[in-house]
């Protein structure tokens, strides 16, 4: 008897070609994965530049518009406006902590291009912005014009402090050297001498005008007519930041009166900034408005020191440009990339992405030609 034997089953190319379709279909499926997660994460990174610059140039703004508060004063050593309005900075420039970026206030905006911070030449500009703060004290007196200032409650004044002490046709910067009750009232001293942190104030020894023969006593007179504001100083540039790895990243520091840095945004790669002058002589009862006719340079307005500030007095706004880079490496090779900031290209070659973000910012206390006093 014959028996027939039944092979059931798949053949071995059968298997081979189920296989094939298998892996083509699986690729097409991980290419798809692949590039909607390459889309998320550009999606992802982009919004993150997005964010970090705006915020970048938020918090600039705010405090570029702000700067060149003098009290009442139109602004510091101006002759413009009726009457002539004069402030004299009384900090000690011979003191080994006098930083001039932090304690040359004889303007509110002064600029920087390719400063050097520790011995590294840096290809960003920098800018330092100084003015008074909104924390204002009333001034009872000033006894003989000397180094004892009496005022209400201090506030948010400390000892250390830089101050500007106006009455809107005057003005002396001085660091507060002590805080005393006395009395119903608050002593503000700046005397000369040591002080624990800052320049402390400047020592004449020809003021024999000031009572008891004091080397230090305020340029100008003042009263209950006078207010102290306490003088801040914001300065913002770019440096490089060493993370755990090993690496350096810039980043976007500002620098407070203390003159302690502190990263705000990281991984801003380049600022330029260009400053806005009006050179053109104001049209008497027509022109309201300091409206530039030019951008220049940090290094085009000249500016030495308050002795010689050059062209930096006629700057009525800021032109600011912000270079971020994506946090990883998200391009598909290494592309090389030019940049424009302002009137300086930036050349990058990775696979990070970037964003420039710019804004242009008016000084609002430079803008108006003799605003009424606050």
């Amino acid at each position: 008897m014959n028996a027939t034997k039944t092979q059931r089953g798949m053949t071995l190319i059968e298997l081979m070609i189920a296989m094939i379709i298998s892996l083509v279909l699986l690729g097409g499926v991980l290419e798809v994965y692949l590039g909607s997660k390459q889309s998320y994460n550009l999606v992802e990174e982009s919004s993150r530049l997005q964010e970090n610059g705006r915020f970048a140039i938020d918090i600039m703004t705010r405090e570029i518009r702000s700067t060149d508060f003098w009290g009442c004063l139109k602004r510091p050593n101006s002759t413009e406006g009726s009457p002539d309005q004069n402030l004299f900075n009384g900090l000690d420039q011979t003191s080994a902590n006098y930083d001039p970026r932090l304690h040359d206030l004889g303007e509110g905006v002064i600029g920087f291009d390719n400063l050097t911070l520790a011995g590294v030449v840096s290809t960003s500009d920098s800018i330092s912005l100084t003015g008074g703060d909104d924390c204002d004290i009333n001034v009872d007196s000033v006894p003989g014009n000397g180094s004892v200032v009496f005022t209400d409650i201090p506030g948010c004044l400390r000892e250390n402090d830089i101050a500007i002490i106006s009455n809107c046709t005057g003005g002396d910067i001085f660091q507060v050297t002590g805080i005393n009750p006395n009395g119903n009232l608050t002593q503000v001293n700046h005397n000369t001498g040591n002080v624990s942190a800052g320049p402390g104030n400047y020592s004449d020894p020809a003021a024999t005008d000031c009572p008891g023969n004091n080397a230090h006593c305020f340029a100008n007179d003042h009263g209950p007519d006078s207010k102290i504001y306490k003088v801040g100083t914001k300065g913002y540039d770019i440096r490089p930041t060493l993370r755990p790895d090993g690496t350096f990243v810039n980043g976007l520091y500002r620098t407070d009166s203390s003159g302690v840095a502190t990263e705000i945004i990281e991984n801003v790669e380049n600022m330029q900034i260009l400053y806005g002058e009006d050179t053109d002589n104001p049209i008497p009862n027509a022109d309201r408005f300091h409206i530039p006719n030019q951008y220049v340079t940090a290094t085009d307005l000249g500016y030495v020191d308050s002795n010689t500030p050059g062209s930096v007095a006629d700057v009525v706004t800021v032109r600011l440009a912000l270079l971020l880079r994506g946090e990883r490496d998200l391009l598909p090779e290494v592309t090389a990339q030019t940049h424009q900031l302002l009137d300086t290209p930036i050349n990058t070659n990775d696979r990070r992405i970037y964003k420039v973000f710019t804004t242009t910012v008016t000084i609002r206390n430079r803008a108006l030609i003799d605003p009424p006093p606050r």
